[in-house]
């Protein structure tokens, strides 16, 4: 109740200190007071995740503008592959998506 109450003062209090560390000097003292934490990545970390290397999350995707590497489907079923496809381009699909709605339009 107390963590509630006082929320705001709490929350500067904190940020306080946490603004004066490094990141590693945050987990370091994360760690030794044995708090569960977690990093909020940008979007560089994310790209290098140790995690996402090791499970080969990364799949190479054709573009138009070349190859890219994009993050795979977050669901795993044991025995299917799920294929990315490649991308296609601006207006590719216009057509037969409007050949679509215009087949399933409700009126």
């Amino acid at each position: 109740e107390g963590r509630v109450a006082n929320g705001t003062e709490l929350d500067e209090r904190i940020g306080a200190i946490t603004r004066s560390l490094t990141a590693d000097a945050l987990v370091d003292r994360l760690e030794a007071a044995g708090l569960a934490w977690g990093r909020v990545n940008d979007l560089f970390a994310v790209l290098d995740h140790p995690q996402l290397i090791a499970r080969q999350r990364w799949a190479d995707v054709d573009t138009p503008n070349g190859t890219f590497q994009a993050l795979r489907s977050p669901v795993d079923v044991e025995g299917i592959d799920i294929e990315m496809g490649r991308v296609p381009r601006l207006g590719e699909h216009t057509a037969a998506v409007l050949d679509w709605l215009r087949k399933t339009d409700p009126r």
